[in-house]
This record gives structure tokens, sequence and C-alpha cells, in this order.
């Protein structure tokens, strides 16, 4: 990796003679680290499958569902072409990109904002730490990135999400202090990445940094107005340059009533932040937070400050009261979404119990979303909510494979079980497998009883429905 003379002074000012130890510590590699999803299935089928695919990962100490994995399976796959990945049993993350979300700790039943969400590693986090309660608001500028934050949380299956594609910095003044909890991760210069984005230094530069952090001292702003007093918001980056953190968080410590609270990780080597840069010394309750260093951790590098604020921080400011986006969300009484549960209540012989106290948005995909949501306040557009239960296209609903995969255990009848590994992989392999059953319309496919997509039967033959993907999943066959 070639270094430019701007990055090599940078890391002398911070590191002295550690900067080598950094240099060399971005040529080996990065690891992998997943978590499994507790919002889907349950650990001992996601245990099973994943074992079955060669990966025997390892629990990282010190911390709770979070483990390291060699970066292939013993047939050289790697775990993000693994079935367990695909299915969202697990979700692939950087170590150091999981402490934000865990330091926030929001609780099942709180609303927290995630200001700058995708592409949603963190969102899926906390959403999996709030148990899927409350109410879970994630919002993202980027309409590119926006497509990867809504495929991740929805593959995830994560029930009390709110997409919004708007301006961070319009939150804090229309809702202000309304959120428990914040997570504010904006864009950086990405130089903690550096160990797998080596392309971040064909643009970098400290002027670059200077005017990013402009911007992520706005975003921060508006997470803190829209924190309520004695409320936690946690700021981070995945970069080192001391404009983006330090710089960042001393000149807000010194406009608003805020603390910061002790970082403590154990099990994971990190620093205090610094205490002055570029000649200028920052507040001190700066230094309460931590930086990430890839060379003494293995991680990617990172910054994150964990604040609580402890008073008000004046009125919002806005020029006319917000206008009020309603009608966005349904009830399951709405004649639409009536219609649609009704189909796949009698197809699949459910409980229409399940279908209550949740709220519902239409389209070409009826997303479902818990009852929470109708207690916010729509001050913006609202892209999406929840995840699909089922596609509505041609006037007939038909469950989708997230929808199968939360409430497929539920149903009477309509459904196939695999009888082994093997025919699971036949399955998530789009090849027919033998039923000796007659034909039947959508049928839901089990595999230990656990639902995992969705076939045609015809002429005794099961057709997979099964997402289409560019490579083959590979299992072993077994019990």
């Amino acid at each position: 990796m070639k270094f430019n003379q701007e990055f090599e002074n940078l890391l002398d000012s911070l590191l002295g003679k550690e900067a080598d130890s950094y240099l060399e510590g971005l040529e080996g590699g990065v690891r992998d680290w997943f978590r499994f999803n507790p919002l889907k299935y349950n650990y001992g089928f996601q245990e099973r499958l994943l074992r079955r695919e060669g990966f025997d990962h390892r629990a990282v100490d010190g911390f709770s569902n979070i483990y390291e994995v060699p970066r292939t399976a013993s047939g050289g796959i790697s775990i993000g072409k693994s079935l367990s990945h695909f299915l969202g049993n697990l979700y692939i993350q950087n170590l150091a990109s999981m402490i934000p979300p865990l330091l926030l700790n929001p609780l099942p039943g709180e609303r927290v904002l995630d200001l700058c969400a995708a592409p949603g590693s963190k969102t899926s986090m906390l959403a999996s730490l709030m148990g899927g309660k409350g109410l879970l608001v994630a919002n993202e500028k980027s309409k590119r990135r926006m497509q990867s934050l809504v495929f991740n949380l929805r593959k995830c299956c994560v029930p009390n999400v709110l997409f919004f594609n708007q301006f961070g910095e319009h939150f804090g003044n229309l809702y202000y202090e309304q959120f428990d909890r914040v997570l504010v991760d904006p864009s950086c210069s990405a130089l903690g990445t550096l160990g797998k984005n080596p392309e971040v230094l064909s643009w970098w530069s400290r002027k670059r940094s200077a005017a990013l952090a402009n911007v992520q001292k706005s975003l921060l702003i508006s997470g803190i107005k829209a924190l309520r007093p004695g409320g936690l918001l946690v700021y981070s980056t995945c970069t080192i340059t001391p404009e983006e953190n330090e710089g960042v968080l001393d000149q807000v410590l010194r406009k608003y009533d805020l603390e910061l609270e002790e970082i403590d990780l154990p099990g994971l080597k990190c620093r205090p932040a610094l205490e002055q840069a570029d000649g200028k010394r920052f507040h001190p309750e700066v230094r309460k937070a931590v930086r990430i260093y890839p060379f003494e951790s293995g991680t990617e590098g990172f910054f994150i400050a964990s604040i609580r604020k402890t008073a008000r921080c004046g009125r919002p400011r806005l020029n006319r009261p917000p206008r009020l986006y309603q009608d966005q969300l349904e009830t399951p009484s709405h004649p639409a979404v009536a219609e649609n549960l009704r189909t796949i209540t009698q197809r699949f012989g459910l409980d229409p119990e399940i279908f209550q106290d949740k709220a519902y948005k239409t389209g070409k995909e009826l997303c479902w979303v818990n009852e929470e949501a109708f207690s916010f306040p729509c001050y913006l557009p609202l892209l999406s909510a929840g995840y699909p239960l089922a596609h509505t296209r041609a006037g007939q609903a038909k469950l989708t494979t997230e929808g199968i995969h939360i409430i497929g255990d539920r149903v009477k009848y309509g459904t196939v079980e695999l009888e082994s590994y093997a025919e699971l992989e036949d399955f998530v392999n789009r090849r027919d497998i033998s039923t000796g059953e007659g034909d039947s319309e959508q049928v839901i496919v089990n595999f230990q009883g656990i639902p995992v997509g969705h076939g045609i039967v015809s002429r005794g033959l099961l057709l997979s429905r099964f997402p289409r993907i560019g490579w083959e999943f590979q299992l072993a066959d077994g019990d």
C-alpha cells in the first residue's frame, strides 16, 4: 500500500514513533466478525446451519453475541456468500463498528434515532438490542445508500423501523427533544478503513477533512436537539483525523449542556481521545472519548464518544409549524390492507390475530411495522416502514420471503418439508425437488420446522422460488 506524505505527517502528529506500527498493521488484511440476528429464527437453527456450511466460529471474549470467523469455510467459501448470511441469520460487521450501538444500549420500548443510517449495520444492531420493540427511526440523505439500508434491514426482518430519506440536519428542529437515544455516525474521511479501502487515500486531504467536519458538526447539533434532556447520544466516525473527531466534539461541548460518559471496553484495546491537536487544546470532557487504532485492536480505526444531554438547549428554530404528512400508514381494517390480509389468511389457515396491532404501508408491497409507528408524527415523507409482508402486484397478495421467515411457522396448511441438507441445498439453488404431491400455488417450504422460503408444486415437483443469487450455496448433507 502506498501512502502519501500528508497522511504520513498526520500519523506522525498522532502517534510519533508508533506511526510505523500503524502502517504495518494496515498490511495485515481485514478480519471478519459477525453477530447472530435474534429477530429471525432461533439461535439453535442459526448455529447448526452455519456449522453445516463449514464455518467454525469463535466467540469474542468480553462481548455477547459477537463472533470471529475464518475468512473462508473449509471449502473456500467466504461467509459473505453463505446461506446463513443470505437468509439474514447473521450480520457481518467489523468489531469496532459494533461498539457505538453497544454503548448506546437502546432498550425495548424506547424511541431511537439513527441519523445517518446507511448501510444499516449499526441500525440493525440497534434493532436487535431493542428486541424489535419500541420505535427506531432510520434516516439517510443519499438515495443510492438508502437502497442498501432498506435492503439490509428488510433481510434482517426489523419490525420497528421507519425509513426517511432526508437531510439529517432537519431532525433537530422538526423533532426537538423527542428521542430517548440518538446515534450520529456521519460520513467521514474513512481513514480507519484503509485496510480494506486503500482507495480512500486517492481523494483524502486535511482540507477535505475540514470540510467534512463542518457537516459532521451540523449533524451532531441536530442529533443533540432531537435528544430529550437526560438522553444519551453516541457520536462515532471511522476516521482518525482530529478535526472530524475531537474538533467537532469540542465545539458542541462549548455550546450545549453535555457531559461525556467514560467508556470501558474490556477485551478491546483503545486510547483516550486527544487533549490537543494542531496547537489547539480541547474541552476537558473530550478526553473521555476513545480512539481505536487498527494496529492495537486488529479492527478498523474508530473514534467514539458517549454524550449525555444534561439540560434543554433552547427552542427549535422553525419559521412555521411543521407540516404533518398524514395517512402514510394504515390500520389492518383499511380496505386495501384487509383484503390482502384476508387472502393470506385463507390461503394458509393463519390466525387473523397475528396481523392485528400492526401498522401497514401499502403499494406494490404490503409492508408492516409495529403499532408504535402510529405514535410518531411524520413531519417528513415516509419512504418505507418495517419489512414487506406480501407482494400485491396483479391484485393478488403473495407472501414475501421475509414474511414467510417470520410467520411461516404459524401456518396450518400449504407447506412442504425438506428432508435433508441435500434437499435444502437444491431448494436454495433453485433446483426442482420431487414431492409426490399434486399441483399447488404458493407453498411455504420448511427445513427442520423452520420456514426458509416459498415455491410452487406442479406435477409432483417443488419448483423453488428462492431469491436468485449470483453463486451456488454449498452445504454438507447430514441429519
